[in-house]
């Protein structure tokens, strides 16, 4: 009787462990990302298209930041909730010109505005497993997001580059059409989910994953606010099932 009643003792222990880890203990996930910039940025934008019209030779700027990653682990408690850490970067060219008219004498004068944005953010995440061919997800996120802006000027003059100091005064004309050179690290938080299809156990292909970013920088009078649109795709590896 004792012999019956500890192997049924293990059976029942055993299976109770295989159905808790009928699940990943972790997801890494890497890929690329595409970042939209709004909130008071917006209104940026909108002041440089205002000076398309009478303005340099050549103006453009784009909302878009092509050039991004991310990268994320989760780590599942049972099988539909888990806690994740995300980071995320994206860098662009904010806006562009070129002036052929010259300057104070010049052949040339240009400029560019560029950014880099990094968050870094960790929260609960919510997973639904229900069917074999998909897996999708919804996260809420709370961390930091570091903006840095890279303002250069440049302008040649019969043939050959300006000097240093004359570079200097055209930064200085040209400062009202962009942001000056800063950074700043500030409040930061996302809204999101995804898709993953997977290929086995052990891999998947995370084939969309939306996040809504919203992040506050500045202090008083000079405080403003960025809501991003991040869309990413890439690669899932599972462990521990």
């Amino acid at each position: 009787m004792k012999k019956v009643l500890f192997a049924a003792i293990c059976v029942v222990l055993i299976s109770s462990v295989a159905v808790a880890q009928d699940f990943p203990r972790a997801e890494i996930f890497a890929g690329y990302s595409l970042g939209r910039v709004g909130g008071d940025a917006g209104e940026l934008y909108d002041a440089w298209d205002a000076m398309l019209e009478g303005g340099p030779d050549s103006f453009s700027s784009s909302q878009w930041f092509k050039m991004g990653f991310v990268g994320s682990a989760a780590f599942n408690v049972n099988e539909y909730f888990g806690i994740e850490a995300m980071f995320n970067f994206n860098s662009g060219t904010m806006a562009e010109f070129s002036d052929d008219s010259g300057l104070e004498g010049t052949d040339s004068v240009s400029g560019e505005q560029n950014a880099k944005l990094f968050a870094f953010m960790a929260g609960p995440r919510f997973t639904y497993r229900g069917s074999e061919a998909v897996t999708p997800f919804a996260h809420f996120l709370v961390g930091m997001n570091r903006l840095s802006l890279d303002y250069e000027a440049s302008c040649s003059y019969e043939g050959g580059d300006c000097t240093e100091e004359f570079v200097d005064m055209v930064q200085s004309e040209t400062d009202g059409l962009f942001f000056i050179e800063d950074s700043d690290v500030g409040f930061a938080f996302a809204v999101g989910g995804g898709l993953d299809v997977n290929v086995n156990e052990s891999f998947a292909v995370r084939v969309i994953q939306v996040d809504f970013i919203k992040a506050f920088h500045g202090e008083g009078d000079d405080d403003f606010s960025l809501a991003n649109l991040n869309l990413a795709f890439g690669a899932v590896f599972r462990v521990g099932n």
